[in-house]
């Protein structure tokens, strides 16, 4: 790659919402400005089908107090350890039919555009 006869290429447009399958996932700290760590995201790799490479989502959007609303992975854990029932990671397994993590590997899901304009999962 020469860098010194790089232009700034066009603008590519948005991949559209579509089916994917999630090929893998892992849990990433997330820092604010700061760099104090606020806590742990779960971040999925997906293909879609008009994109040869690997997409990574980490939000999805669902219905809470009558409205659409996107909410990002967050892991986190009830008193028991488990997985809370109201959470937004909780809304994927179920979107997926499953009731652990390792089990949405190769699950396809329905994406949205979300609120800043990247896809999220669909789960309403």
């Amino acid at each position: 790659m020469e860098l010194e006869n790089m232009k700034i290429g066009e603008e590519q447009p948005p991949l559209e919402a579509k089916k994917v399958k999630i090929v893998s996932y892992k849990p990433e700290e997330v820092t604010n400005k700061d760099g104090k760590e606020v806590g742990t995201k779960l971040i999925l790799n997906v293909t879609h089908p008009d994109s040869e490479k690997e997409l990574q989502i980490s939000a999805i959007k669902f219905e809470r107090d009558s409205k659409l609303k996107e909410f990002g992975l967050w892991v986190s854990e009830d008193k028991d350890g488990n997985i809370p029932h109201h959470s937004s990671l909780a809304y994927l397994l179920r979107t997926c039919k499953v009731g652990t993590v390792p089990e949405i590997v190769n699950k396809e899901v329905e994406t949205v555009t979300g609120d800043r304009g990247y896809l999220v999962v669909k789960g309403y």
